[in-house]
This record gives C-alpha cells, sequence and structure tokens, in this order.
C-alpha cells in the first residue's frame, strides 16, 4: 500500500515559520532563492518541534487524541463528545452525544450510561425505570369515590423501587361488605398488614390488606361501620410485596 505524507497547510507553515524566526532569530532565516525543499524540512521539523500534540479534530480515528471532537472512533479520547462510539473511555470527561458510554463521567444525551455519573437524558441510569403512573381502582360492593370537593381520586401504583402505593378516599351506600376492591397478583403482600385509616368525622378506622389481595376498611362496631361508609381514606397507605 503507498504511503502518503502527510504536509501541513501552507497557512500553518507560514504561522509556524513566523514563530520560528522571530524565536530563533537568524538561525533559521531562508536566504533569498534558497533551496525550497531544505526549507520545507526546516519548517516540518520546527513545527513538529513546537507542537507535537496538533489536534485532530476531524481525523476518521483518533482513540489517543487529546481532543477528537467529531472522530468516528475516539475509544481514549480526553474529550469526544459526538464521537460514535465512546463506550470505553474510562477517562473521557465528556462524551455528552455518545450512542454508547458507560463508563464516561457525563453522558446527558446517551442512548446507555449504565455507570456515568450523570445521564439525565439517558434511557438507563443504575436500572431505576421512570414513575408508572397510578391505575385507577376498581371499587366494588357499592364503594364508590367520595364525592366530596378536593379529595384525590382512588388509585394505586408500584414505584421504582417496589413499594405499592395507595391514594384516595371512598365512601359506601347503601352499606354492604367492607372489601373495597382486589389488589392484583403481585402487588398483594406475603402477610396481611394493617394501616390507620382516617373516618367521617375525623375518627380513626384501620385498612387491612389480605394476602390474596382484599383491601378493606376494617371496623369493630356499627358506630364506626357507619362513619367508615360515610368516609374512608386510603392516603399514606403503601408497602413492599416482597418484605417477609
Amino acid at each position: 500500500m503507498e504511503r502518503r505524507k502527510l504536509v501541513p497547510s501552507p497557512a500553518l507553515v507560514i504561522a509556524m515559520l513566523a514563530l520560528v524566526l522571530a524565536a530563533g532569530g537568524g538561525a533559521f532565516a531562508l536566504a533569498k532563492g534558497g533551496d525550497n525543499r531544505k526549507d520545507r524540512r526546516i519548517a516540518n521539523r520546527a513545527i513538529h518541534k513546537a507542537a507535537p500534540n496538533l489536534s485532530v479534530k476531524h481525523a476518521v480515528s483518533a482513540d489517543t487524541a487529546s481532543n477528537a471532537n467529531h472522530a468516528s472512533s475516539a475509544d481514549t479520547a480526553t474529550s469526544a463528545d459526538t464521537a460514535t462510539n465512546a463506550s470505553h473511555a474510562t477517562t473521557a470527561t465528556s462524551a455528552d452525544h455518545a450512542t454508547s458510554a458507560d463508563q464516561a463521567t457525563s453522558a446527558n444525551t446517551a442512548t446507555t450510561a449504565t455507570t456515568a455519573t450523570t445521564a439525565s437524558n439517558a434511557q438507563q441510569l443504575g436500572g431505576v425505570a421512570p414513575m408508572v403512573p397510578p391505575t385507577p381502582i376498581p371499587l366494588q360492593n357499592n364503594w364508590a369515590p367520595y364525592a366530596g370537593s378536593g379529595y384525590d381520586t382512588p388509585a394505586y401504583w408500584q414505584d421504582a423501587f417496589g413499594v405499592v402505593h395507595l391514594k384516595g378516599s371512598v365512601a359506601q351506600s347503601p352499606a354492604g361488605s367492607d372489601i373495597i376492591f382486589t389488589l392484583p397478583p403481585g402487588l398483594r403482600p406475603a402477610k396481611s398488614m394493617n394501616w390507620p385509616a382516617t373516618l367521617d368525622q375525623a375518627h380513626f378506622g384501620t385498612i387491612e390488606i389480605e394476602t390474596n389481595g382484599d383491601v378493606r376498611s376494617r371496623t369493630f362496631n356499627a358506630t364506626q361501620a357507619t362513619q367508615s361508609q360515610a368516609f374512608t381514606s386510603m392516603e399514606g397507605v403503601e408497602f413492599r410485596p416482597t418484605d417477609p
């Protein structure tokens, strides 16, 4: 394969010659009518000595370049902001637009950035999924959303850490079973659990969730049952199904 000799641009040669002449006085002065090839060799040596680590911004491959912003491959570059591949850029300071930058310090718009310190727009950061929107509760046994103004709609959801949450307030008319609704499989507790609940006129009751998913407004006398049917809040009920 024929090897191509890289020659600096005329503008760069002129600039470097000016620098050399200013710094070295007459040592590198070019005699009028001198040997152009000799002059070029002198200029090339001076350029290489003065700038051995020239930036290669538009190189096809610049794996060890200090700066390779538009390089196709810049795996170990210090900066590779728009590099196609910088997945192994363990010392890369920034790879914001890289397709893959798993070990980059910053990869805000990377597709994958598993161990990135910051990845605000990444699809995944440490395996944490986005918040799932609440699911409206399919109420049973004449239970319905409380009709008062300003009260949240009954719903449930499971967050990215596996915790199940309930919200909203309900009422029952006519009176019937204390089972408000049933949680689906996978969102049920390993053991029956109880939480304090606010009933009508600020009285206290109990929300009980059984292992089969039944969510009850548990009461222990007729007065408490009447208060529960008038108003029961499920706000603040949360649990992890995998807890022993």
